[in-house]
């Protein structure tokens, strides 16, 4: 149902957005057009922003109908509702027009085929459907558009390269106007991907600038030679706004730069000129190894020969605590920890539920963000900070990065013992609030795991979505003959067996509590034992060792690790 507090300038709102940002590819309209100024808008599209200026969020597609419902309100708002008839939906003259391919109707008939059939759209939807189950359509996550919200990440260089090359362009200098980017086409949330549909406006001069000034080592899941040739071929021109190309040039880059930003498998384009995707049939499974054939360029599997060369120092922090703790002196010690590790670690790791609330742990996200990046910064420090929080009694459990760009990753536990109840992650690739539980750290990927993860990992057989290093957040290990005191069995089938299973080496951390932390206890595992099964590895049997470790003594014991990959 349409809200009724929409009026005429919420409407206008929407229209203005639209000429500003563009028209999603799965957005568009393929029966009406709403008539406004000589140019034409989706209607439903319209109302969905409408309803973001009248009452703070976007309409959903599924929570109104389009058609009479849609059409009827604009009307009676006085806007004109027109037929999209075939001459509305070209692009210029049919002898000129790149856009189209051609089509064969059911009839066996060619007809002219535009880039913009729905039908394409929905087929492609419907093939990552039969591959990959879940795609999330519209998908909201937050992505940054400034340039200097990069300014303290490793590929701000790149990102300002490629901006700076499209302000010498023409001279637009102003062309990024939102704060974040609106949402992308499609999203596979596992094993974690976006998809773009790229019609003929994305294939620019502005588009190619940007695309020849791509770092070598930026994974992609398309072709960027052939984006590059189909820029060259086409070379849109879309001039309303004046700067609307290196606007849309920018917006692309962003999310190509997906990995790095969000720790996401590469960004698959798919060109909606150079194939007539409508008439492949997602129930043949012929016409899907097509598909997979055409499009699929996804870097599940680690690949030797992209790994970094750059290391990366890595501090396990294990606590020996008698129970005696708040959120405010584990922030100090926190703090003693940054200080101590500045100038010698890149990351810091904490064991799962470092700190504590009886209410949603987002309400914890916004005072860490601030605290721990003020720190940073004051110490100019670059170090990443990979810490636990549990939330409302337990049901939430989480692990969360920051650096002092702010909060970076978030992962929430997938699998649970046999014993506990948890308000859990759909899988172990789900998206937490837009953020992903993978990050990178000098080229290396990292997958944060909260406590049993590591467990699920072997026992559910996972695949590695690319991941170089497993951080595992360990809750607690209590004295020998209590619940919760297998810290042996933890690390034999936990950590050896997800280092075992994944191919990569594993860090972790934990409380222990009232007990010492065992000294040989390994917080950095990695498997080397051909097939040697779990049950018989022995802490011998682990070639990963610490080349320092530090004892720091207060009222919780830290003992201090550091390790190099």
């Amino acid at each position: 149902m349409i809200p009724d507090n929409i009026k005429k300038d919420h409407v206008f709102m929407a229209i203005k957005e639209i000429d500003e940002n563009g028209i999603p590819a799965s957005r568009n309209s393929t029966k009406f057009q709403l008539f406004y100024n000589n140019k034409l808008y989706p209607p439903k599209y319209v109302l969905s922003l409408a309803n973001k200026y009248a009452n703070g969020k976007e309409l959903q597609p599924w929570e109104f109908s389009g058609g009479v419902e849609t059409n009827n309100f604009l009307e009676k708002l006085g806007f004109k509702i027109v037929s999209k008839a075939p001459s509305q939906i070209k692009t210029g003259p049919e002898k000129d027009n790149k856009d189209c391919h051609v089509a064969r109707s059911k009839g066996g008939i060619k007809n002219k085929h535009n880039h913009r059939c729905s039908e394409c759209k929905n087929t492609i939807i419907d093939m990552f459907r039969v591959i990959f189950g879940n795609v999330k359509i519209e998908h909201k996550m937050e992505i940054k558009a400034r340039l200097e919200d990069y300014i303290h990440d490793s590929y701000y260089k790149d990102l300002a390269t490629i901006y700076n090359a499209l302000k010498n362009y023409r001279g637009n200098e102003s062309f990024v106007r939102s704060k974040f980017l609106k949402s992308c086409d499609l999203y596979i949330p596992q094993p974690g991907f976006v998809v773009e549909l790229d019609e003929s406006q994305h294939f620019s001069e502005a588009r190619k600038i940007s695309l020849t000034h791509y770092p070598k080592g930026l994974k992609t899941g398309f072709n960027v030679n052939k984006w590059i040739e189909q820029c060259e071929k086409i070379m849109s021109k879309d001039n309303n706004p004046h700067d609307r190309d290196e606007q849309r040039a920018w917006y692309d880059t962003l999310r190509d730069f997906l990995p790095l930003i969000k720790g996401l498998q590469p960004t698959v384009r798919i060109s909606l000129l150079d194939y007539t995707w409508c008439e492949l049939d997602p129930n043949k499974e012929e016409d899907v190894e097509l598909f997979k054939s055409l499009v699929l360029n996804i870097d599940t599997e680690k690949k030797e020969n992209n790994k970094s060369s750059e290391k990366v120092r890595i501090a396990t922090a294990c606590l020996q605590s008698d129970g005696h703790y708040t959120n405010e002196s584990r922030t100090r010690l926190l703090f003693e920890l940054i200080d101590k590790l500045d100038q010698k670690a890149d990351l810091i790791l904490l064991p799962a539920g470092f700190y504590q609330t009886s209410n949603d742990p987002k309400t914890l996200y916004a005072r860490l963000n601030k605290v721990i990046v003020q720190y940073l910064e004051k110490l100019n420090s670059n170090m990443a900070i990979c810490l636990g929080i549990d939330g409302r009694c337990g049901l939430d459990q989480m692990a969360v990065l920051f650096t002092r760009n702010g909060l970076q990753a978030i992962g929430r536990k997938f699998y649970p013992t046999d014993f506990e109840e948890i308000d859990g992650a759909d899988s172990y690739l789900s998206l937490e609030d837009s953020y992903s539980r993978v990050f990178e750290l000098k080229g290396k990927k990292f997958y944060m795991a909260v406590c049993y993860d590591v467990f699920g990992i072997k026992k559910e057989r996972l695949k590695n979505p690319g991941i170089d290093v497993i951080l595992d957040l360990v809750h607690q290990f209590h004295p020998i003959g209590e619940d919760n005191s297998g810290d042996v069995l933890f690390a034999k089938h936990g950590f050896a067996g997800a280092s075992k299973h994944w191919g990569c080496p594993i860090f972790g951390a934990a409380v222990f509590f009232n007990r010492e932390i065992p000294k040989n206890w390994p917080t950095g595992v990695i498997w080397d034992c051909n097939k040697k099964n779990t049950r018989n590895w022995r802490y011998t049997d682990n070639p990963l060792t610490h080349y320092e470790e530090i004892l720091i003594r207060g009222d919780e014991n830290v003992l201090i690790r550091l390790f190099e990959i």
